[in-house]
């Protein structure tokens, strides 16, 4: 399948998306007629213009092995401090592969002056017939991992690992990047965390970086603790992650953690950021498989059939106002209460917050929600009273009581309290 997400509120952002799901069979693992199959060398676009309404994306990454060269020196290192050093005195288009079996520390990318025919590679010392064919996706199989439990069931005629693995032991996250730190590729990693130590806000981050692939990488965090993020990809443009595993990023450990992610981007107000690629891949966060924008986004509700595909995968939601469904002058006011957005259909949820932290933007949001929720099946309408709630319970942090908790209850009050905060405002 091939979707995508159209501009909106993130105006150089273009995202390409051939995705499995955490629920999704992944016995099919070859990337659909290649993950180039939009791109040309030189990355060339080749989407075409428009799907109805919708621009589709005019900006794309190749990357193919063959147009991601590293024809420079090969060194083994087999240690972090080793690996950092080999970092630090790289060139341009040099391989450093990582013992395979071995487990390496967290480390930061450091700025060079490469270009797109100078990639620096960062690998499994594991030989390439050991690996997935470029273009297939990998499994926790090439890391000894027979299966998952819970997961659908993998392919696994060999257990023995031929990756090697990166980890980190603190709170930080196994692989950050110096602003300018351009043009690698990191092929047949295992990216994780150690268990027990603590919540993991963001494995890897490539914040300032531009021109980086993740290639047939499986990243997770822990069945026990708390890995909100798996990628972040602020501020950062021209990123691919392909043909990976992505599990385990969730908060069974950590109250505070509202939100996780396999992939998350988006956040950035006014730093360009984008184009990013993720194209066959498993991943599985528990909030969001991938996640772009927060409150940032100014979003609101449509029913099933005008929602796209790509939409859904964004959590971007489209409203169109349908003028044969208007209700009549009379009908809406017919209630004493006018605005279906103010009536109350559950009990107020008490919670301590400052409600003036937030924008009209973001009310907005939740008053035509609750305008128009009640056009939504129960299912429908559920998840996007969660979807709605969701970064405003991230933004204001509020105390609440669990045990009475409701996600429609709190956008009720949250609208009441700051309608009547600002009702002189005008």
């Amino acid at each position: 399948m091939f979707s995508y997400i159209t501009k909106g509120t993130l105006p150089t952002l273009s995202i390409a998306f051939v995705l499995m799901g955490a629920g999704i069979s992944t016995l099919a693992q070859v990337s659909p007629a290649g993950e180039n199959l939009y791109c040309g060398p030189g990355n060339t676009p080749s989407f075409g213009t428009t799907d109805g309404p919708a621009t589709l994306p005019q900006s794309c990454y190749y990357t193919a092995l063959s147009g991601t060269i590293s024809g420079g020196n090969v060194y083994t290192a087999t240690s972090t401090s080793g690996l950092i050093k080999l970092l630090s005195t790289a060139q341009c288009g040099d391989v450093i592969q990582l013992t395979a079996g071995s487990t390496f520390g967290m480390f930061t990318v450091p700025a060079k002056s490469c270009d797109a025919n100078h990639y620096i590679t960062i690998r499994t010392s594991s030989p390439d017939s050991s690996l997935p064919a470029e273009g297939t996706r990998i499994t926790p199989c090439y890391a000894g991992v027979v299966s998952l439990p819970g997961r659908p069931a993998y392919s696994c005629p060999d257990s023995t690992n031929v990756m090697a693995k990166i980890s980190t032991s603190t709170k930080g996250r196994d692989i950050g990047f110096t602003s300018g730190a351009n043009y690698y590729r990191f092929i047949g990693l295992e990216l994780t965390r150690d268990a027990g130590t603590g919540t993991v806000s963001t494995l890897v981050s490539t914040s300032g970086a531009n021109n980086v692939i993740f290639d047939r990488v499986w990243a997770h965090g822990t069945a026990t603790d708390t890995t909100s993020v798996g990628f972040s990809l602020d501020t950062s443009s021209f990123v691919a992650i392909i043909d990976s595993y992505l599990n385990d990023f969730h908060c069974p450990s950590s109250p505070s953690c509202l939100d996780s992610k396999g992939i998350s981007g988006g956040h950035a107000d006014t730093t360009p950021e984008g184009t990013w690629k993720i194209v066959n891949n498993f991943v599985e966060g528990a909030a969001e498989d991938v996640g772009f924008g927060t409150a940032g986004l100014i979003s609101v509700f449509a029913s099933s059939k005008d929602q796209r595909v790509g939409d859904m995968v964004a959590g971007t939601v489209v409203v169109r106002e349908r003028e044969a469904e208007a209700p009549a002058f009379a009908q809406v006011f017919a209630s004493p209460v006018s605005d279906p957005a103010l009536r109350r259909s559950f009990k107020p949820v008490a919670f301590t917050a400052d409600v003036n932290s937030l924008t009209e933007s973001e009310i907005e949001v939740v008053e035509t929600f609750l305008r128009r929720r009640w056009d939504l099946a129960d299912v429908p309408r559920q998840w996007m009273a969660w979807r709605v709630a969701m970064p405003l319970l991230y933004k204001l942090r509020p105390e609440y009581d669990r045990s009475t908790f409701t996600y429609e209850g709190f956008l009720e009050e949250l609208l009441h309290r700051f309608r009547e905060h600002h009702r002189f405002s005008e």
